[in-house]
């Protein structure tokens, strides 16, 4: 399927649709290789029957254009060898002859044939060839069933038959009765029609009857509606008599309200000052305290630290009294020992000399 026929196909076709129905890579690549296709036969092919050899190949193009021929190639070898390909190739580009498609089919299911008989052993074909037996028999069988089937079909059509002319009887009658339905509904028609115009002729007395009561009930309101009007104009002017002094006594009302809110505001007005003032001074009666308060923190740091000093200073001095008042002890000790070993060693003297 894929050969030259293919490709000028390709080269007729639309790019857009290529690429779409293959997608990109596939589509890219049959488009390239259409186009090489084209392009061997002009520069490889030299005298329009024999392809040159590689070696011969005298120009560079012709040479790169077979290279990139045989790439293309074992690509699109690869990428067709996908099933899914295959079958996008199959609903693309359908065959231009038959004749040839039939041989092709023939050529594959004989080779299938001589494949499946070289591989098949002995032991399977027996096996084959008893199922093949099994298998007419049971195709004989089925014959017969068949044959009985074809018998019961056969009765079946003639019951049919019969049933198909009792209900043709059936629908002769039902036409009858739907002929009479019609003329008796063309009957109810008429006499509905008539009940239809005494009920529209009653409706209409009763309609005239009902206007002119309304036209009575209309007049009446009428009337009424005007003495309505009369005692509201009345009201009317007693309200907007009273809506005048209303209306004063609200502008009065708002005048001595405007002033008392603007002495209320001089008021309030000195009583922030005031109050500005005492908060100032208070702030600063706060900052002295701090002041105040800071120096006595420091004071009383300054006091601590004198009286710690001078605990100090009297720990190290009843340390120096204590230590000297021991070192006079240990001198006077000391100075009486050796008094005592003065008198001692005078005594022995005096002995000797006895």
């Amino acid at each position: 399927m894929v050969n030259q026929e293919f490709f000028e196909e390709v080269r007729k076709k639309d790019d857009n649709d290529i690429v779409n129905h293959f997608g990109p890579s596939v589509g890219r690549l049959l488009i390239k290789h259409a186009i090489l296709e084209e392009k061997f036969n002009t520069v490889c092919v030299e005298d329009g029957v024999k392809m040159t050899k590689f070696e011969e190949m005298e120009s560079e193009e012709a040479r790169q254009c077979a290279l990139d021929i045989r790439q293309t190639t074992a690509k699109l070898v690869r990428l067709f060898s996908d099933k899914e390909n295959r079958l996008k190739l199959r609903a693309q580009f359908a065959q231009t002859s038959a004749e040839f498609s039939n041989f092709i089919g023939t050529v594959n299911s004989l080779e299938k044939m001589m494949n499946t008989k070289l591989n098949t052993p002995q032991e399977e074909v027996k096996s084959i060839e008893e199922n093949k037996k099994i298998l007419e028999q049971k195709t004989k069988t089925l014959q017969e069933t068949l044959n009985h089937k074809l018998d019961a079909y056969h009765k079946y059509c003639e019951e049919c038959s019969k049933s198909k002319e009792l209900r043709k009887v059936q629908i002769d009658q039902l036409r009858t009765q739907i002929n009479n339905e019609k003329a008796s509904r063309q009957e109810q028609i008429i006499e509905a029609n008539e009940e239809e115009a005494k009920q529209e002729q009653v409706l209409k007395q009763n309609h005239e009857q009902t206007v002119a009561q309304l036209e009575k009930s209309k007049a009446q309101l009428k009337r009424e509606l005007d003495v309505v009007r009369f005692e509201n104009e009345k009201d009317e002017q007693g309200f907007m008599k009273d809506f005048k002094k209303v209306s004063q006594d609200f502008d009065n009302n708002m005048k001595a309200y405007d002033a008392e809110v603007q002495s209320n505001t001089y008021d309030y007005q000195k009583c922030l000052n005031e109050y500005n003032d005492t908060n100032k001074e208070l702030q600063q009666y706060n900052e002295e305290y701090k002041m105040r308060m800071e120096e006595k923190r420091k004071r009383d740091e300054i006091e601590t630290l004198m009286r710690l000093k001078n605990e100090e200073q009297n720990a190290q001095r009843l340390k120096l009294e204590r230590a000297s008042e021991y070192l006079q002890a240990h001198w006077r000790g000391l100075i009486a020992r050796r008094e005592m070993e003065k008198q001692r060693k005078g005594k022995k003297k005096k002995k000797k000399k006895k």
